[in-house]
């Protein structure tokens, strides 16, 4: 039996850092809270099966938005029957 993936991020890395500054590549940053009309942050799903780096993304990124997280395609689509998604 195999063990698996293991994943390693580090959001202070250059190249990361490099993302989140360079708008002139090829990847585009989601829109941020303050550019959401009524003061409510946007929100974003986040689908990943692993438990380990689903807790990393979802931290990271309700720093900014409202989360909503699924470990698979079902739970992901009755998440969006529930919720709206911005």
């Amino acid at each position: 039996m195999s063990e698996g993936s293991n994943y390693s991020m580090n959001p202070n890395h250059p190249e990361i850092q490099k993302l989140e500054t360079d708008h002139s590549g090829v990847s585009t940053p989601l829109p941020l809270r303050e550019g959401q009309g009524g003061g409510s942050p946007p929100s974003v799903l986040i689908v990943e099966d692993d438990a380990d780096l689903l807790s990393f993304l979802a931290s990271h990124f309700a720093q900014d938005y409202t989360v909503l997280t699924a470990v698979n395609g079902i739970e992901a689509l009755q998440q969006l029957s529930q919720n709206a998604v911005s």
